[in-house]
C-alpha cells in the first residue's frame, strides 16, 4: 500500500485538480 500522505499535500492535490476543472468548464 502507499504511505498515508501528509495532509497538505493532499489539499494541494486536490487544488490543482479543482483548477483544471475550473479552467476546463468557466463560468
Amino acid at each position: 500500500m502507499a504511505p498515508i500522505k501528509p495532509e497538505y499535500q493532499v489539499i494541494e492535490e486536490f487544488n490543482d485538480l479543482a483548477t483544471q476543472v475550473v479552467q476546463k468548464y468557466p463560468d
